[in-house]
């Protein structure tokens, strides 16, 4: 039993650490500029577009051949997309240029690398970014 006690408080903080995680919104982050590298979709193959899309804490811009193709706000989301199986972190996006739709993209951030599904099953593309220095 002492060597119990004595261990204990040696044991404790191993416990405790062991029940840390990295926070799920680090995960989805997409403050940055990101350049289009794959777009993923059921529809005619095409080139990759030169396109950048850029992401503040609040507001969002998408650029094809350097001109703006469309900006508005973002939030995040839980949201379900088209062939999902079900809520997934995604970004709600609110336009303030012409209406685009989907408004939903399910968003993946995985070390310099953004994935944004807007509903692949649904004929959406799924495009993945990486992080331009």
């Amino acid at each position: 039993m002492k060597i119990l006690t004595r261990l204990l408080p040696l044991i404790l903080p191993c416990l405790t650490l062991a029940g840390c995680h990295k926070d799920d919104a680090s995960l989805t982050n997409p403050v940055g500029r990101w350049k289009l590298v794959n777009r993923r979709c059921e529809c005619a193959p095409t080139p990759t577009p030169n396109a950048i899309v850029a992401f503040t804490a609040t507001d969002f811009r998408f650029y094809e051949d350097d001109t703006l193709v469309s900006a508005g706000t973002y939030a995040g989301t839980k949201a379900t997309v088209c062939g999902s199986s079900g809520p997934a972190p995604a970004l709600h996006f609110t336009y303030t240029t012409s209406a685009h739709f989907p408004v939903d993209a399910a968003i993946t951030v995985k070390g310099s690398n953004l994935i944004l599904d807007y509903g692949d099953e649904c004929d959406y593309p799924v495009d993945t970014y990486e992080l331009m220095p």
